[in-house]
């Protein structure tokens, strides 16, 4: 679904799946800020995911995507891996750290994660706390949120990066924001995945596998996805 309306800026983008935020002059159409939040939470019900790219004053451009293969009930049933996806045996053992304020995104990857039990789960939920973690880890992977409660992820990356115990170490970043000068400054940064939130399973899926590959044969770090 997109529009030409007054769009949205990166600070707006950060809020929008929260409930009662309204942006904008607010007394031009009624409303009290929870269709988003509600559309949010279902889609992640479905095992799907909701994409959005917007530029202030050029409109917003919503993609929802939806498995084949919907679950009769909440989170607790997650489809099956998508085709063309290893199955868990076929994956090399990962360590991953999840840095997300998020509970329902914690939440989302923690039933996920229980579909591929070789692996194991770690997280954490402000950037000091994530910093620790990968200290104390030492993670084959880390997905980062890009805004976090104390710090932006951005500043946990260059924190990363600058300590020699967790510089080689992969990260992901997760942003609201699709637009592609965003994924490339991530890309540009030094990280090695960029991925969208909401988090949908067919992206972390693959993400976890390409992971999982260069530990079994380690290959260009350099590469970027």
């Amino acid at each position: 679904v997109a529009d030409t309306g007054r769009g949205m800026t990166q600070d707006e983008l950060a809020h929008l799946f929260e409930p009662f935020v309204r942006f904008g002059d607010t007394s031009a159409a009624p409303g009290v800020g929870i269709g988003l939040d509600i559309s949010h939470r279902f889609t992640l019900l479905m095992g799907g995911s909701i994409e959005v790219a917007s530029e202030p004053d050029q409109g917003s451009t919503f993609t929802v995507r939806l498995p084949l293969s919907l679950p009769t009930a909440g989170l607790e049933h997650i489809p099956a891996l998508p085709e063309g996806i290893p199955q868990p045996g076929g994956l090399a053992p990962l360590k991953v750290l999840y840095v997300e304020d998020n509970p329902d995104n914690r939440l989302l990857l923690t039933r996920l994660f229980e579909r591929l039990p070789q692996h194991r789960l770690h997280l954490a939920a402000t950037g000091a706390e994530g910093l620790e973690a990968a200290r104390r880890l030492l993670p084959d992977l880390i997905l980062l949120d890009l805004r976090l409660p104390d710090m932006d992820g951005y500043t946990v990356f260059s924190a990363l990066a600058a300590d020699p115990l967790t510089a080689a170490i992969p990260v992901a970043a997760l942003s609201a924001n699709a637009l592609p000068p965003d994924r490339q400054r991530a890309l540009d940064l030094g990280f090695q995945y960029f991925l969208t939130k909401p988090l949908g399973q067919s992206q972390f899926f693959a993400c976890l596998t390409a992971q999982s590959a260069r530990k079994i044969s380690p290959i260009d770090s350099t590469s970027k996805n």
